[in-house]
């Protein structure tokens, strides 16, 4: 296989022009008749001119030290002829052309060094890195080929982020991943999601730590390994709200389909006020979940979790968990889980109001089927409540 040395397209053997840019194509010399009928033109040119007329001596005595150890004449002559055109190429793509050509003939340090060089100084074609490396995978080892992969679509991600197209770029990080390339850790996948939040939810936040406080997150729900994105949709946002309305908001959730996100589900909640957090993490070991955690009236609060079943949102716990006051899902006992806490008045208080009693607060642990089981219990005074130092 060749390549137009002026656009990179894909050539056939019977092309005269390249049919993408109409560049003219240099045809290189056969090289069979140069073995078996031209053994004075070496390298395409006269050796007895030069003083590589020596090189044919040398390379005779080579081919006959090595048949004896194993190489064929011709794999050997081939060989040396595709790294001495890699050598002497003056552009980068035929430079790949030669060494690519080499590699098919022999595999040792000096055709492997020469044919990463060359996949270098080609590396912001795509097409032709990718369709390169592709043929060669076999004879590279895992580690190179995935390097240079990754190596050739970060310089594509930076001309999709640079232009703004940010589904171009999330597509980049997906086709990433695939060569072992953790995509989340990339400098600009924050700021692509932010676009991509914007887009799907028809939002105008500014940084992405602003997401979740207006109801909006990312992350892989259904464990797929791609992002989704999720959004709680308030109905009602008055915090004195009138409970003979309809007090249900909704959460939705997008899904990558390969071009764009679009919403592959919405679940009606219980969670109403502006004041409700949403973000994702993980209930136990089987589920990854978005976590809502709101206000409910004038400052009751309820949680619960949602996650993605078969493309479907589904609650992990049947009855929301309620609180006087919400309660923030966290990590109590360290072991790399989310617990639900839920307020409520300490029986022996004196003051049994809402707003003056000491409170307890007890933590549970939800299992894939959504069942509880208690942490622990946590009793808070109310002036530490008051001041937040519980």
């Amino acid at each position: 296989m060749s390549f137009c040395i002026k656009c990179g397209s894909k050539l056939e053997e019977k092309d005269l022009f390249c049919t993408n840019c109409g560049e003219k194509i240099k045809k290189e010399m056969n090289i069979e008749k140069t073995i078996n009928e031209q053994g004075s033109q070496i390298f395409g040119e006269d050796i007895r001119k030069h003083s590589k007329f020596k090189i044919v001596t040398t390379i005779c005595v080579l081919i006959i030290i090595c048949f004896g150890a194993g190489y064929s004449q011709k794999d050997y002559f081939y060989f040396e002829y595709y790294t001495y055109k890699a050598n002497k190429a003056s552009y980068p793509i035929d430079k790949l052309f030669f060494s690519d050509k080499a590699l098919n003939y022999k595999i040792n340090e000096t055709s492997l060094n020469n044919y990463e060089n060359a996949i270098k100084q080609n590396i912001n074609n795509l097409n032709v890195v990718t369709t390169s490396l592709q043929n060669n995978k076999e004879k590279i080892s895992k580690d190179i080929y995935n390097s240079m992969m990754i190596g050739a679509y970060k310089i594509q991600l930076k001309k999709f982020v640079t232009n703004n197209n940010n589904e171009d770029a999330f597509k980049t990080f997906i086709k990433l991943s695939k060569y072992g390339y953790n995509y989340r850790k990339n400098e600009n996948y924050n700021n692509v999601m932010l676009n991509l939040c914007n887009l799907v939810t028809n939002s105008n936040i500014k940084n992405v730590g602003d997401l979740n406080k207006n109801g909006i997150a990312f992350g892989d729900i259904d464990n797929d390994g791609i992002d989704e994105i999720i959004q709680i949709s308030h109905l009602f946002y008055d915090f004195n709200c009138d409970y003979d309305h309809d007090l249900n908001s909704y959460v939705s959730a997008y899904k990558f389909n390969g071009q764009n996100f679009t919403k592959i589900d919405t679940i009606k909640t219980d969670l109403v006020n502006k004041g409700s957090k949403i973000f994702i993490g993980k209930p136990n070991k089987e589920i990854t979940a978005v976590i809502l955690d709101g206000y409910i009236g004038v400052h009751s609060g309820e949680t619960n979790a949602y996650f993605i079943n078969n493309g479907k949102l589904e609650q992990l716990m049947s009855k929301n968990i309620h609180s006087i006051y919400p309660v923030d899902p966290k990590d109590i006992d360290n072991d790399g889980f989310i617990e639900f806490g839920s307020m409520d008045v300490d029986p022996n208080s004196i003051d049994k109001s809402m707003a003056g009693s000491d409170k307890i607060v007890t933590w549970f642990k939800a299992d894939a089927n959504g069942n509880t089981t208690d942490v622990k219990k946590v009793y808070i005074k109310n002036q530490d409540f008051i001041n937040s130092t519980y």
